[in-house]
């Protein structure tokens, strides 16, 4: 954002060093707005939104970031590598989160509550396991049919964050409602290969673990690169040459269900 306020006859500006106007937080972006000393015109920029919980951050203001945050998805700065957690297990009665193990990561500490947007996160469980199983979520039994959500915070052995997960939304089985089971793409056996500045569109479908339950959505299909300098992927999952090189792009639904695909740029 740079609107500029200042008077059109004036030909050129000395601006101030800044004041910040709006305070950046985790949800939404600051503003820090600049005053021309020659005609008092004023122009904004906008200050990016924070990343909360990004590697390397203290643990316990990481977790205090999850449990303060509005939003359905948890507080910014989360990604789905290289966690990959999710939540392929349930019963009637009980919720299973796995993840991937991380190298430096000494326990990994467990956020969960009910879906729905204002509904807060609450810390579950600490663990040194790569897995989870919860018959109780924010205190409360796990009921069939209804929709949970969670998320995997990694932390190393002094207490700084190594990752965190994207949030899982899953549902318990026994109701009308129901989860993804796998996606799908065209890229043959998961690889694709693209050359510097061309494209590949990955066409993903989610695909159902039971046709008869529907999946309500809490989030669609989302993307993620683990390198951008080698290959970008779009909203609408159009991977794009970089440079030369390799990397790995997910695909990846609400519970964790993905598709692993290694891009080769030539």
């Amino acid at each position: 954002m740079n609107n500029d306020s200042s008077h059109t006859e004036t030909a050129a500006h000395t601006w101030d060093s800044g004041v910040v106007t709006k305070e950046a937080t985790v949800d939404a972006a600051g503003v820090k707005t600049y005053t021309c000393t020659v005609c008092g015109g004023t122009k904004t920029e906008s200050i990016p939104k924070l990343e909360p919980v990004a590697p390397g951050m203290d643990g316990d203001e990481a977790a205090q970031a999850i449990i303060d945050s509005d939003s359905d998805e948890g507080p910014a700065g989360t990604k789905y590598a290289p966690l990959c957690a999710k939540s392929t297990k349930q019963t009637k009665k009980s919720i299973t989160v796995t993840w991937i193990k991380q190298k430096n990561a000494k326990k990994y500490m467990i956020f969960g509550g009910r879906c729905g947007a204002g509904k807060k996160f609450k810390r579950l469980a600490e663990t040194t396991s790569a897995s989870k199983t919860f018959k109780k979520v924010a205190g409360a039994k796990v009921i069939k049919g209804k929709y949970y959500k969670f998320i995997v915070l990694a932390l190393d052995a002094n207490n700084k964050v190594v990752s965190t997960s994207r949030t899982v939304h899953v549902a318990a089985k026994g109701g009308k409602v129901g989860n993804h089971k796998k996606v799908t793409t065209k890229a043959k056996k998961n690889k694709a290969t693209v050359k510097v500045k061309k494209t590949f569109k990955l066409g993903t479908k989610a695909v159902a673990a039971d046709k008869k339950f529907k999946v309500k959505v809490h989030r669609g299909i989302r993307y993620e690169s683990t390198d951008t300098r080698i290959a970008t992927v779009s909203k609408k999952g159009v991977i794009k040459g970089v440079k030369k090189g390799t990397c790995t792009i997910y695909a990846y639904v609400q519970n964790g269900a993905a598709a692993k695909i290694k891009v080769t740029v030539k």
